[in-house]
């Protein structure tokens, strides 16, 4: 095992597991007892793997020839041994929650809001009611407003209100329903001016088929008057000869 990089020899491996046995059978016969304020051991899921179908009663495994006070003195040290490691890594967790918390501060705080019953007041912030607040919490009535200005300070730059003010609800209204209507009058103006162009068209059209339909009748009578007045003419130098003859 020194070979391997570890400091410990077999004899002290065997004692550090035997207290690990005994500390287990320990919290586990509390904890079959009583479930209130269950007893925890290091490595307590592994241990139960590896010893949880061995009876707790006869203690199988653990070296009778320590004392009670041997036994007790080594369970405290591992304790104290696991609740040091435990700490070291809830201090490293804490500060890495810390880290990532500064990162995301600002996100977070947008959605927290303090618990309790809340009034809407007329700039569209919630305030928080004093008479809504229970008994027991009488002391902390006066740092409940402290803390919803703080909060309103903080966010004054960014928080949308919870409740929008009537009046700009029918100012906004009211510009929706112009520019519609703006749109709506735009619209009906395309429209008139297609339809004035078309009537127009229209118009010049018809005015230039009767033109030219009045010309061509004219041009028949033109044609027709010319050849009655062409055949009379004959008509009567045939008379003439025939009252010289």
């Amino acid at each position: 095992m020194q070979k391997e990089g570890y400091n410990k020899d077999a004899t002290m491996m065997r004692t550090k597991f035997k207290n690990l046995k005994a500390e287990y059978y320990k919290a586990k016969k509390r904890n079959d007892q009583s479930g209130v304020d269950p007893r925890y051991c290091p490595h307590f899921e592994l241990l139960d793997e590896l010893l949880g179908d061995r009876p707790s009663v006869t203690m199988e495994g653990v070296d009778t020839s320590l004392t009670e006070q041997g036994t007790d003195e080594d369970v405290s040290a591992s304790q104290e041994e696991s609740q040091l490691t435990n700490q070291n890594i809830s201090e490293t967790m804490e500060q890495s929650n810390r880290e990532e918390n500064t990162e995301d501060g600002a996100e977070n705080s947008d959605s927290e809001v303090p618990s309790g019953v809340y009034e809407v007041s007329s700039d569209g912030y919630l305030s928080p009611l004093p008479a809504a607040l229970p008994e027991g919490e009488a002391s902390t009535s006066n740092a409940t407003p402290k803390v919803a200005s703080d909060f309103r300070k903080s966010k004054s730059h960014s928080v949308t209100p919870l409740s929008r003010n009537p009046t700009a609800v029918l100012m906004e209204l009211k510009d929706s329903v112009q520019v519609c209507l703006a749109k709506i009058a735009e619209k009906e103006e395309k429209d008139d001016q297609f339809i004035e162009k078309l009537l127009n068209g229209q118009s010049h059209l018809l005015k230039q088929m009767t033109r030219d339909f009045i010309e061509g009748i004219g041009e028949l009578f033109k044609k027709k008057r010319k050849r009655y007045y062409s055949s009379s003419s004959d008509e009567s130098e045939d008379d003439k000869r025939k009252k010289r003859k």
